[in-house]
């Protein structure tokens, strides 16, 4: 992290985003299926839960990321996938009562992969990169 933030703000604006970006799917979950676009392919919506997921799930590891900094980068991988499966279970069980819309499985196992999609590139790059992504100054620990 750069020497003008301090961690708290740090956290706060990751969590902030993630929360935010959380909202952003509960809303466009909430929308009637009849007011939703034709979707131009096949599984075209996957792909869409896919990367609304991808970035709920670099929010959410740079969000733990900053909340427990002394944490092994697995676990906060693991935390921000956890939350983000019960987030997706519930966005899911939500669309239920939309007019127009149902839950589906296949859509929460596309939400997982988004999620896992995320916590493997941020573990994978979590040299500089990661910290520059992740606002994280101290060098990748060994865990």
């Amino acid at each position: 992290m750069n020497e003008e933030t301090p961690p708290a703000a740090g956290a706060a604006r990751w969590v902030s985003a993630w929360l935010v970006w959380a909202v952003v799917i509960g809303l466009s979950s909430h929308l009637p299926g009849e007011t939703l676009p034709a979707q131009p392919f096949e599984g075209a919506d996957k792909v869409l839960h896919i990367g609304a997921y991808l970035v709920l799930g670099v929010l959410g590891v740079g969000a733990v990321a900053r909340l427990r900094p002394h944490w092994p980068r697995p676990v906060v991988g693991s935390v921000a996938l956890v939350v983000g499966a019960l987030f997706g279970a519930l966005d899911e069980y939500h669309q239920s009562f939309v007019a127009g819309r149902d839950r589906s499985m296949e859509d929460w196992v596309a939400d997982l992969l988004g999620l896992a999609v995320a916590v493997i590139v941020a573990r994978a790059a979590r040299g500089g990169l990661a910290r520059a992504w992740f606002g994280l100054s101290s060098p990748p620990r060994a865990d």
